[in-house]
């Protein structure tokens, strides 16, 4: 799904969580009744965005109000 689509069909989305990279990189999944699928760019690759601030603006135009920030952090595996 790309931002044009979710403008078009935001109730089918349960939330949002923003994937954080390597901390300048963040990355919106959609969380479906049934599934999870990335937001993607015009390209069909994975839509980048540079702060939680940005996604949030973007996403969060289409009505979207609920969303759940997922990091990795190598110290859970010391």
């Amino acid at each position: 799904m790309n931002i044009a689509d979710l403008r078009r069909h935001p109730e089918q989305i349960n939330q949002v969580n923003i994937l954080s990279f390597e901390g300048d990189i963040y990355i919106a999944e959609l969380e479906y009744k049934d599934h999870r699928d990335v937001l993607q760019d015009v390209n069909g690759g994975p839509k980048r965005f540079h702060s939680i601030a940005e996604l949030k603006e973007v996403v969060g135009a289409t009505g979207i109000k609920r969303f759940n920030l997922v990091f990795n952090s190598p110290y859970d595996e010391i």
